[in-house]
């Protein structure tokens, strides 16, 4: 086993490395994609690239922690553009600590589409991110966007404003979450 690895490393195995890519077998892809982020010979952004479409959740997460080490590299920003869209909650992290680590700053955009996302880990890193550079009203912004958003948003804002609302917003929780149930059809 040691010796096919050790091959698997030299430059000139990077068509079987790239073939592992598209192998049915979950192991085979995981360890391929470990290996060809060590091969020098490997285009790691378009490696990284494959990775973060394939279906292997395992194989996408070790792609994003690996695109985050690359935060002020050039090029990056296809690579976060891919994982901010990602349906997986780590993959989408990743993008938004790759952002919050780079020597620029992040866009207050980016930041509301973090208090807005779907999972409360990314709600929560958003709110934290945001009081590092201004205070904020959350519950005042989750009411707002509980007027304007659609879809995963508005539940996202539902979500929000159970998590920073207080006694007196409790109306506004039930009529957001009747609003949703709505919107369901």
């Amino acid at each position: 086993v040691s010796r096919v690895m050790s091959l698997l490393r030299q430059p000139e195995s990077r068509a079987a490395l790239e073939a592992g890519f598209t192998s049915p077998d979950p192991s085979v892809r995981r360890q391929v994609f470990k290996i060809a982020l060590q091969n020098p010979a490997v285009d790691i952004r378009g490696a990284l690239r494959k990775a973060l479409q394939t279906r292997d959740v395992t194989v996408q997460v070790l792609a994003a922690k690996m695109a985050r080490s690359y935060a002020d590299t050039e090029g990056l920003e296809g690579l976060l553009s891919l994982m901010k869209s990602s349906r997986l909650m780590q993959v989408r992290r990743e993008a938004f600590q790759a952002s919050l680590s780079r020597s620029l700053p992040v866009p207050e955009e980016e930041l509301q589409g973090a208090l807005l996302d779907i999972h409360p880990a990314l709600r929560e890193l958003g709110r934290s991110a945001f009081s590092r550079i201004r205070d904020m009203d959350y519950a005042r912004f989750y009411r707002e966007a509980l007027l304007s958003e659609k879809g995963k948003r508005l539940y996202a804002a539902l979500l929000g404003l159970g998590e920073t609302g207080q006694e007196e917003d409790r109306k506004i929780l039930e009529d957001g979450d009747r609003k949703l149930r709505e919107s369901r059809g």
